[in-house]
């Protein structure tokens, strides 16, 4: 598996993936389509906060990562989110997700913790992170919308 950072010509086949990603059940609602495009030109535009990445197996795309990056006064340094882990269903099963988390340990070695997010229901992300070594966090997250 090839793992590049995602490029102009990317835009399509990033933003098709985006729609099934958020069409499946590994996420809790549908997105404004709109942000798939905004996340799209801040990967492309060298945005500090965020990279994309495009997942390619023998030349074809299977899928993406979103990396997002931020400090946490809690482990006294940088925090790399798995954001999003997304494979097309055809490339899943086939150990390319333990390939991808193998690659996000090794890019981001120096960040003080390695976090993403998984949906309750998703069961076998849930036993892949596990089998990976990723726990548990036990806070409740809150939002607010702008």
């Amino acid at each position: 598996m090839v793992i590049r950072h995602l490029k102009a010509e990317d835009q399509a086949v990033f933003l098709a993936f985006c729609q099934d990603f958020y069409s499946g059940g590994a996420v809790l609602h549908a997105v404004d389509p709109d942000n798939f495009r905004r996340t799209f030109e801040a990967c492309v535009s060298g945005n500090p906060y965020t990279e994309g990445f495009l997942l390619e197996v023998d030349g074809q795309p299977a899928g993406y990562i979103l990396v997002s990056h931020t400090w946490s006064n809690e482990v006294g340094g940088m925090v790399a989110l798995l954001e999003e882990l997304y494979f097309t269903p055809e490339f899943r099963g086939k150990g390319l997700g333990t390939q991808a988390l193998e690659w996000f340990r090794e890019q981001y070695a120096s960040a003080r913790r390695l976090r993403l997010e998984v949906n309750r229901e998703n069961e076998g992300a849930i036993r892949l992170y596990q089998r990976k070594g990723y726990h548990f966090l036990e806070y409740l997250q809150m939002v607010e919308e702008h």
